[in-house]
């Protein structure tokens, strides 16, 4: 225990004070797409975001998407819903879907409330494209309102090797030292989207020093795997 919280600590002096890429839950739309990173030609996941304190029984919402970059291939129900129907319409037009959700009582929802799947196309690697949010509503029990929404992008890496930051094979410690540049000084010290991916190895969607201290662990064999 005390080796992981001295590497721990290590970690967060090698970075710095570095703000996380995602804004908190609190602050965030009440619909809000969270893309993170992808893969050419391999499948990836795209959550859409619900934050609802007050209640809810319905929501429609569209996702628009570029059919030129992205394959759509699946959608499922979110953590964040208890039960209820879950329907996707993915013939809403070319390059949108709709997502129905419906229960028949009110719940409220912080977190997941979709998981759609895509595979960016042959081609697309080191690109980004947006998955936006069209019309959309919640509705509870007695009336619906169009919430505050906010869009995403995915960006496609050629191929997706957890913890190697620098793309040369292996993950050692110039992987953690690559990371926390970048988390440092992006600009100066910039990283292709195919080494912020290998980089993006706790789930979240996000390259950030929590990335870097796992990776760190992993070099020192704390962890086993990323």
């Amino acid at each position: 225990m005390k080796r992981k919280t001295a590497v721990l600590v290590a970690a967060a002096i090698m970075t710095g004070s570095v703000s996380p890429v995602n804004a908190s839950a609190q602050d965030a739309p009440a619909i809000y797409i969270n893309a993170g990173y992808g893969a050419e030609c391999e499948t990836t996941e795209i959550e859409v975001n619900i934050r609802n304190n007050t209640g809810m029984s319905a929501f429609s919402i569209e996702v628009d998407y570029d059919p030129r970059a992205l394959y759509f291939m699946d959608a499922e129900q979110g953590d964040a819903l208890n039960g209820g129907t879950f329907y996707c319409n993915s013939d809403y037009s070319d390059n949108a879907i709709r997502l129905v959700w419906s229960d028949s009582r009110n719940q409220t929802a912080d977190g997941t409330a979709a998981v759609l799947k895509f595979r960016p196309s042959y081609g697309t690697a080191e690109t980004e494209t947006p998955v936006t949010l069209g019309y959309s509503v919640i509705a509870d029990d007695l009336s619906e309102a169009e919430f505050e929404k906010s869009d995403g992008s995915l960006k496609i890496a050629r191929e997706i090797k957890r913890g190697d930051v620098n793309d040369d094979g292996k993950v050692c410690v110039s992987d953690v030292v690559s990371l926390n540049m970048y988390l440092l000084n992006a600009k100066e010290d910039a990283l292709s989207y195919t080494c912020q991916a290998n980089a993006e190895v706790n789930g979240d969607k996000a390259v950030t020093a929590e990335d870097s201290a796992m990776i760190l662990n992993y070099v020192c064999m704390i962890i086993k795997e990323l």
